[in-house]
Formats: C-alpha cells, sequence, structure tokens
C-alpha cells in the first residue's frame, strides 16, 4: 500500500504493528498479546480502513464538488 501511494508513513507503520500482532497470535510462541494490545489493535485497524475506504472517498467526492461548482461559477 505504501509503494502504491495509498497509506504514508505512520499509517505503515500501523499496518506493520498490526501484522506483527497478527503474527503473535497465528503462532503458538512465547509472546503474549494482552486485552489491551488488541483493543488498540481494533482500533488502528478501524481508523487505516476508514481512512482507506471512507475518508479518501469523502475527500475524492469533495474535491470533485468542489471543481465542479467553480467550473459552473466561471
Amino acid at each position: 500500500m505504501k509503494k502504491r501511494g495509498l497509506i504514508d508513513g505512520r499509517l505503515w507503520e500501523w499496518a506493520r504493528l498490526l501484522r506483527e500482532v497478527r503474527n503473535a497470535t497465528d503462532h503458538f510462541n512465547s509472546e503474549i498479546v494482552g486485552r489491551q494490545d488488541a483493543e488498540d489493535c481494533l482500533a488502528f485497524n478501524e481508523a487505516l480502513l476508514d481512512y482507506l475506504y471512507v475518508l479518501n472517498r469523502r475527500f475524492e467526492a469533495t474535491k470533485l464538488g468542489r471543481e465542479l461548482l467553480f467550473a459552473a461559477t466561471t
């Protein structure tokens, strides 16, 4: 996603952390994923998906609407 320009460096860090925690839960090892980690990861995941699928579309629609409005008034 970062290489395609869909997310910036901070969101890339969030995605990487989510993958690390997911991997810790998928593999039986000594790493413990606690309740707070799970809640934080859920919040990061929701924010990441909201950014990718809701806010980007809303931004593009707003930008297009403003461009159309400007074009109609000139």
